[in-house]
């Protein structure tokens, strides 16, 4: 029995293919992290794009100012380093006013940055809600 490994070198073998199935599970683990990630960081810019009036405050809070500009009404966002500028149109099928353009202001360059600055929106807007 001592000489197993020499006496059967396809057990020794066969026994290398459990090693390598072990590998994929710590694989699986690190994308189900990333929703949860994603869900903290609130909702997109690109997803401003189409809300009415109501979920738009639900979503960010009050708008700082609005101004009305025939036929849109732009709804001002502030940040402390940027703002937010929302232009609602009248969407005729429904009747509502939605959300036609998006325009980032100040430090949001880049699409980080925009997320960021939505982000310090929201959590501003949070905060000055009365609790």
């Amino acid at each position: 029995m001592g000489n197993s490994a020499t006496a059967a070198p396809g057990e020794a073998q066969s026994e290398t293919p459990p090693a390598q199935s072990e590998v994929p599970a710590p694989q699986s683990e690190a994308p189900a992290e990333q929703p949860a990630q994603t869900a903290l960081a609130g909702p997109a810019p690109s997803e401003l794009i189409g809300l009415d009036e109501q979920r738009t405050t639900a979503l960010l809070g009050p708008a700082a100012a609005m101004e009305a500009r025939a036929p849109a009404t732009v709804w001002h966002y502030k940040g402390a380093r940027c703002s937010l500028h929302l232009t609602f149109y009248m969407e005729m099928r429904s009747g509502r006013m939605r959300t036609l353009h998006a325009e980032f202001k100040g430090d949001a360059a880049t699409p980080e940055r925009r997320q960021t600055c939505l982000k310090a929106i929201i959590e501003e807007n949070r905060k000055a809600e009365p609790s």
